[in-house]
Parts: C-alpha cells; sequence; structure tokens
C-alpha cells in the first residue's frame, strides 16, 4: 500500500505548552549536568523528586507523580523528549488547541506514572516520556492513515506497532517473573542487553494508553488524511488571504 508523500509542517513557535515545556525542562536539567549528572552534587535531588515505589508509597513523597516528569537523566533524554514534545504537541494544539494539548499531557503524565508504580517502582524514574508519548499517539490515533514521514508506514501501524513493543519489553522484565518471558529477559541481561531494560517502558505504555484513550474520549471517529489535507488547504488559503 503506497501512502501520499506530503511536505513535513513544523509546528510555529510561540507561546503555549509545546514550547515552553520543553525550555522549563532544559533550565531543570542544566544544574545537574553542569555539576557532573550522576554523582554530583544534585544527585540527591532525583531521589527526592524522581517516582519511585519507595518515595512515593513508603515515604509518602506524592509530588513524585509529577515532578518526575521535570528531570532528565541525560542530554540525549532531554532532547528527544523535548523534540516529541515540540512537534506532537505543536500538531495537536494546531487541531484542537491548547486545552486538549493539557488533557493529553496531564492524563499521559499521571498514567505513566502509575504504570511505573506498578511494574517497575523499585527503579526512579525521571523525564517526560510519558507525556511525550501520550502526545505522539494521540496525534497517530487523530489520523491514523497519515503517513510518519521519513517512515514508509501509517500512523496506526506506528502507533500499533510502538504499543506492543512497549508491552512485550514490560513482560520480558525479569522482575514481573512472567512464565517464559522472565527467563528470555533475564538471557538477553546476560548475553549484554541490559540496556533494553533501563528504560521506563511502563511510563511508556501508561502514557500511550492514556493518549489513545483521550482521544478516543473525545473524538467521535478518527479523524480521515483526507478531511486533514482539506482542512490544511483551508487554512493556507485563508493565510494568504491575510496577507
Amino acid at each position: 500500500m503506497e501512502f501520499p508523500r506530503r511536505k513535513v509542517v513544523f509546528p510555529r513557535p510561540g507561546l503555549s505548552f509545546h514550547t515552553l515545556f520543553p525550555l522549563l525542562l532544559l533550565l531543570l536539567f542544566l544544574p545537574f549536568w553542569l555539576t557532573g549528572g550522576n554523582g554530583g552534587p544534585l544527585t540527591q535531588l532525583y531521589e527526592v523528586f524522581g517516582l519511585s515505589r519507595q518515595g512515593f508509597i513508603r515515604e509518602h513523597r506524592y509530588w513524585q507523580l509529577v515532578t518526575h516528569s521535570l528531570l532528565h537523566g541525560n542530554f540525549l533524554h532531554w532532547m528527544t523528549n523535548a523534540w516529541i514534545l515540540y512537534y506532537f504537541g505543536g500538531r495537536i494544539r494546531h487541531l484542537f488547541g491548547e486545552g486538549q494539548v493539557a488533557r493529553i499531557a496531564i492524563s499521559s503524565l499521571i498514567f505513566g506514572g502509575i504504570f511505573h508504580l506498578l511494574f517497575q517502582g523499585k527503579t526512579p524514574l525521571v523525564g517526560a516520556s510519558g507525556i511525550a508519548i501520550g502526545l505522539f499517539v494521540a496525534l497517530c490515533t487523530v489520523s491514523p492513515e497519515s503517513r510518519m514521514a521519513p517512515l514508509p508506514v501509517s500512523a496506526k501501524n506506528l502507533r500499533n506497532g510502538f504499543l506492543i513493543a512497549s508491552l512485550l519489553l514490560l513482560m520480558l522484565r525479569p522482575e514481573l517473573r512472567i512464565p517464559g518471558f522472565h527467563q528470555f529477559g533475564q538471557y538477553l541481561i546476560d548475553t549484554g542487553g541490559s540496556s533494553l531494560f533501563q528504560m521506563g517502558h511502563a511510563c511508556h505504555l501508561g502514557g500511550a494508553l492514556a493518549g489513545w484513550l483521550s482521544v478516543r474520549k473525545y473524538l467521535r471517529r478518527p479523524i480521515t488524511l483526507a478531511q486533514l489535507q482539506r482542512e490544511r488547504a483551508k487554512r493556507e488559503e485563508d493565510e494568504k488571504r491575510v496577507a
């Protein structure tokens, strides 16, 4: 099946969540990075504000459910989440407005945090990955027929592939003791694949489900590619008239 080629349109900068939140994350990350990262004087802040079962349940640090999204482990971690927040958040804002972006972001943050506590809570979680993945999945759900350039696959297949991969990687975690899966997961760790389990797959899965459910709740049916093309053509025509 061939998908129509179209120009990749980046959202415009402005005073909105998709531009200001990534900058806030950078400002909060820079002191940690400049003081040496892990092992530096600010490491303890990550223990206080990162999300873990120990901190949230036993030490009653309930703010961790929100504050974990403000911290990042390294520059690549921040940059990846910042780009996803900017691009996909901007596209959703362009389609539905700032309110819908906020609803998806909040629900993805909470769902991602809860999933982490349930399935990976022994390891502290930092990063806005839950929000970023929620916005990504939401946009894929809004326009399932679109091709997510530069990948030659539909948004629907890309979304489903990500959900399945996140679920499988989560099930492979040895500490979950899922028959058949945990043995293979331990084999991957023993053969040098431990990096696969250093990511917050539970958070990703929770954020993705929240993004999907948010869009399904507020939309009666998915928007087709043809509808988006007509709306984009109309907006471009209106902009030409204003200019």
